[in-house]
C-alpha cells in the first residue's frame, strides 16, 4: 500500500524501510520506495516491469563503471590507440560478474543499484569538475544525496573522494 499513491511520499521520506509494517527499522532508503512507486504507477503490479527497472539500472551502472575507468585511465595513456580497452574490460567484467545476480534479479535489490548508480555518477562529476566547476560540484553533491537516500553505505563515497584527491592530485 505504501507505493500505490504519491500522497504517501511524505510517509516514505519520514520513516524507515520496515516502518510501514509496524517493525522498527534503522534503515532509511526512501528512494527505493520512490522507484517502486514510479514503477507501480506506470506499470501496475506487473512483475516484469520491476525486473526491467533493475536490468536498466544495472546497464546504467555498467556504463558508469566504464566512464569512471576511462576517466582514471585516460589521464595516463589517452594517446595510446588502445586506451579504451582496459575501461571496456572493467565494465564488461562488472556487467557479467555473478556477484551482481542478486541485485539485478531480486526486485528488492533496486537499492543496491540506485546506490551504485548515484555514487558513480557523483564520482564522475566530481572528478571532471575542474577548478572552477561550482555547478558541477553541486550536481555531484546532489547525486551523493540521492545515493544516501538509496542506501546507507553511500557515505563511503567521502572516503573514495579523499583517496582520489590523494592519489590523483
Amino acid at each position: 500500500p505504501l507505493i500505490t499513491s504519491p500522497a504517501r511520499l511524505p510517509e516514505i521520506f519520514s520513516s524507515g524501510v520496515w516502518d510501514f509494517e509496524g517493525r522498527v527499522s534503522s534503515y532509511y532508503r526512501p528512494l527505493m520506495y520512490v522507484v517502486y512507486m514510479a514503477t507501480y504507477l506506470i506499470f501496475g503490479v506487473t512483475p516484469w516491469a520491476f525486473h526491467l527497472v533493475n536490468v536498466l539500472l544495472h546497464g546504467g551502472v555498467t556504463a558508469l563503471v566504464f566512464l569512471t575507468a576511462r576517466r582514471l585511465w585516460e589521464k595516463h595513456t589517452a594517446a595510446h590507440p588502445w586506451y579504451l580497452a582496459p575501461p571496456f574490460v572493467a565494465a564488461l567484467l562488472f556487467a557479467v560478474h555473478p556477484i551482481h545476480t542478486e541485485a539485478v534479479a531480486w526486485v528488492a535489490g533496486v537499492g543496491e543499484l540506485l546506490f551504485a548508480f548515484f555514487c558513480l555518477l557523483a564520482l564522475i562529476l566530481y572528478t571532471g569538475a575542474g577548478p572552477h566547476g561550482g555547478a558541477i560540484y553541486a550536481l555531484s553533491a546532489g547525486c551523493f544525496l540521492l545515493a544516501l537516500l538509496s542506501k546507507e553505505p553511500a557515505a563511503t563515497l567521502l572516503i573514495v573522494l579523499l583517496a582520489y584527491e590523494i592519489l590523483f592530485p
